[in-house]
């Protein structure tokens, strides 16, 4: 579920460009895969806010250094920016076949970026079912509408 409205997503793309490498432009399938790369895993104020700390706290020449004279970021490295680094995290499973405790150790997103992800998530999964049902709702009462505007005509032709 894309949780970045491409919107967003392009005005502050176009700060970073307009910043860094104003005079290169990227083909619209590179922005389009950036976009599809970040559109689940950031929320819009995520989205900006990060680009704001990028803007302000990085220098041309250490974007250059990073990038090349007004190098374009690659996909993979719009990735290593705007999303948190993964931590090691331990959680305890049965061996199904000795019934021993073992632990596994794996890379995961901190705890408080996932939660933000899932509550956001949830919100547009509310938001969409909410539009559905006043959908339901309205084409409801067009029908009882037009019932009731039946009513009256045949109650005034009868007459």
């Amino acid at each position: 579920m894309k949780i970045l409205e491409y919107k967003v997503f392009i005005h502050n793309y176009d700060l970073i460009k307009d910043n860094f490498f104003a005079s290169k432009e990227e083909s619209d399938a590179k922005i389009i895969m950036i976009y599809e790369a970040l559109a689940d895993k950031l929320t819009n104020k995520m989205f900006q806010e990060h680009t704001s700390y990028i803007i302000i706290n990085t220098t041309t020449k250490e974007w250059n250094d990073a990038y090349g004279y007004q190098g374009c970021p690659a996909v993979a490295d719009w990735l290593k920016s705007f999303l948190p680094k993964k931590i090691e995290k331990s959680k305890y499973e049965i061996c199904k076949i000795t019934g021993a405790r073992l632990v596994n150790h794996y890379l995961d997103y901190p705890d408080d970026y996932l939660q933000e992800i899932k509550n956001h998530q949830k919100r547009l999964q509310l938001n969409s079912e909410k539009k559905q049902l006043e959908g339901q709702q309205a084409t409801q009462n067009q029908k009882n509408i037009q019932t009731y505007i039946k009513q009256i005509n045949n109650n005034l032709k009868s007459k």
